[in-house]
């Protein structure tokens, strides 16, 4: 019963969008909700490649289960990061899911447990999605804080995993 091409703010609240004074409210579901909702079909599929994307390069480390958990983890963590720097947006989308992934994939890079024969290109994409819905997010229309807020906590986790099972992860990769 929404316009599938661009909802408004009040239609996406109805559906479990998130924003400070309902999570604040009690209404502590939505930090999950809004990572599944999305602002219209262009948003959707953005939000599909950039997961498509984190999941090509990090699915075989992490496995099913735990890219599932660290998807949610870190939407959770974007949704908290965006209600905290936010006041009265309405804000859903899993960016700030996908841009934890995208955290992990950069302390990867880093602490280099990406073969080098991989680093360019995943350099390459997180440079140009990332960095594209960074920008794009400066001049409005797009969460910034979600997006930093599962930036930060990935690249925490990524940093963890990778000096506790360094020689492991690079196993994995290959």
């Amino acid at each position: 019963g929404i316009n599938i091409i661009s909802p408004t703010p009040q239609e996406l609240l109805e559906i479990g969008g998130n924003r400070r004074s309902e999570v604040l409210g009690g209404e502590y579901w939505r930090l999950i909700s809004s990572i599944f909702i999305h602002s219209g079909i262009k948003h959707l599929i953005m939000n599909l490649f950039g997961l498509c994307l984190g999941a090509v390069f990090l699915h075989n480390v992490l496995g099913k289960l735990r890219f599932v958990i660290c998807f949610i983890v870190f939407g959770v963590l974007g949704s908290l990061a965006s209600i905290y720097w936010n006041e009265n947006t309405v804000s859903v989308g899993a960016s700030g899911a996908i841009f934890g992934l995208y955290g992990v994939m950069l302390s990867f890079l880093l602490l280099k447990i990406y073969p080098s024969s991989m680093r360019k290109i995943v350099w390459g994409l997180l440079l140009v999605f990332g960095g594209v819905s960074l920008l794009l997010g400066f001049f409005g229309g797009v969460d910034n804080a979600a997006h930093i807020g599962g930036l930060i906590s990935g690249f925490i986790y990524g940093i963890v995993l990778s000096l506790l099972y360094k020689e492991r992860l690079k196993v994995d990769l290959l």
